[in-house]
């Protein structure tokens, strides 16, 4: 066995993940957690509570899932509804509206599929893949987050380690 592959086996999720997490409140409403994804550029974060412990993920597919529940409910086509996030012409910046009353806990996935920072990459990698995951918080102790490794990351590691084989 190539050494890259050794090496591959031996990564860890610490090794790979990403330590600067975007992290959400639950209290917060989904127009603040619209503002944050596009701040930082993400498309999914954890959901903390106020003891900072993970309680659930908040993805774009929520924001999606979110906008044909609303329109369903409410008869408006998506893009008509002030609290929707939206842009005109792709120079014109977005606008979010807040709504009081549209707590991110009541959108994100309480499912949660975390993973330790000593877990294998590859163990974390077939999680990923059976349960159809493109993140996974990765929680210490006291289920608060530090750290997130992404399908990307994965993707990286598998591609370093075919750079080192071909050397």
């Amino acid at each position: 066995m190539s050494d890259a592959v050794t090496r591959l086996k031996s990564l860890k999720v610490a090794d790979v993940m990403s330590r600067h997490v975007v992290q959400i409140n639950e209290h917060r409403t989904m127009a603040e957690a619209a503002g944050q994804f596009l701040e930082h550029g993400i498309s999914g974060a954890p959901v903390v509570n106020d003891q900072e412990e993970c309680v659930g993920i908040l993805s774009a597919m929520d924001f999606v899932q979110r906008e044909v529940i609303e329109t369903k409910d409410d008869g408006v086509s998506p893009g008509e509804s002030e609290h929707r996030l939206n842009s005109q012409p792709p120079d014109v910046p977005f606008r979010i509206v807040s709504m009081p009353d549209d707590p991110v806990r009541s959108h994100m996935s309480t499912t949660i599929y975390s993973v330790p920072p000593e877990m294998s990459l590859l163990e974390a990698a077939q999680l990923m893949s059976l349960r159809h995951l493109h993140r996974l918080p990765v929680l210490n102790l006291q289920r608060q987050p530090v750290g997130l490794i992404t399908s990307m990351d994965v993707v990286a590691a598998l591609l370093t380690a075919m750079e080192e084989m071909e050397q």
